[in-house]
């Protein structure tokens, strides 16, 4: 459980909008390479529009869009500092009158070159984002789906709530990929019980940390929660609990499919 709470207080963080108008990158993790200027604009959550500019339509992209407009337009984030939670409710007429202010931002440009099915142990997850103030648009650029994935979240994290729908962004050139191909965690079900929902949050922590691959230790000798149609004595005789501590064969499908969404793969190890 020690894994579990780690990875979710990583996730707060990243979760907790940290960019503000001084110019910071505040990004977990933080990219390969990144700048940022003062200059930043403003955004209206309730126009900021998502362009798929790929030639061919990807639906992990569309989930991808979906989850970022969730994420990064959250109302009850703020920014924070060295002393902890600082509110940052500013007067958006206020912001304006800023020397740094740019305008609006209007939406954001995503160009993905190819859209693989599965997440994989050589995927590349490179991405380029560029927040310009002049073009009133934020470019994402990559050759994978993976990378635009993980654009998105880097994305979600530059954006600041100031209250009453709006948002800031600071103008931002980031260029990234992760230093190691694995990045992951394992999560042992046999010794002790995990919900699916909990699962769910946790693949959503890895996403929001950028980590891809999830080991799942679904069975051992201390319990067998798996649902067997051939064995089904197995977890009769063996889980916790045969009807509620159990995992049915579309439990671990919809854990797998949550897990492809945010570029995750999810590793199911049975043993014997």
């Amino acid at each position: 459980m020690f894994v579990l709470y780690f990875i979710k207080l990583y996730a707060l963080f990243a979760l907790i909008q940290s960019q503000a108008v001084d110019g910071e990158v505040d990004v977990w993790p933080h990219p390969q390479y990144a700048t940022s200027s003062p200059d930043f604009l403003q955004i209206d959550s309730t126009k900021f529009v998502f362009t798929d500019k790929s030639v061919d339509k990807c639906d992990l992209l569309s989930h991808a869009i979906t989850r970022t407009k969730e994420t990064a337009f959250i109302q009850s984030c703020s920014r924070t500092g060295v002393d902890g939670y600082k509110p940052f409710h500013q007067n958006v007429r206020t912001l304006q009158l800023n020397a740094n202010f740019k305008g609006d931002l209007s939406g954001i440009e995503i160009d993905v070159k190819s859209c693989e099915k599965l997440p994989h142990l050589e995927m590349n997850e490179k991405y380029n984002l560029v927040v310009d103030g002049s073009a009133r648009t934020a470019r994402l650029e990559s050759d994978t789906i993976w990378g635009a994935i993980r654009g998105l979240e880097t994305f979600s994290q530059l954006v600041s709530n100031v209250g009453q729908n709006q948002f800031v962004i600071n103008e931002t050139d980031i260029r990234d990929f992760p230093r190691f191909a694995y990045r992951g965690i394992l999560v042992d079900t046999s010794r002790h019980y995990i919900p699916v929902n909990v699962l769910y949050e946790n693949l959503n922590a890895m996403a929001y940390n950028k980590l891809n691959v999830f080991h799942w230790h679904i069975v051992d000798e201390q319990s067998f929660p798996y649902v067997s149609k051939r064995f089904p004595d197995l977890s009769l005789k063996g889980a916790y609990n045969p009807e509620t501590h159990v995992y049915s064969p579309q439990d671990v499908q919809n854990v797998i499919e949550y897990g492809r969404q945010r570029g995750i793969r999810v590793l199911v190890e049975f043993d014997t």
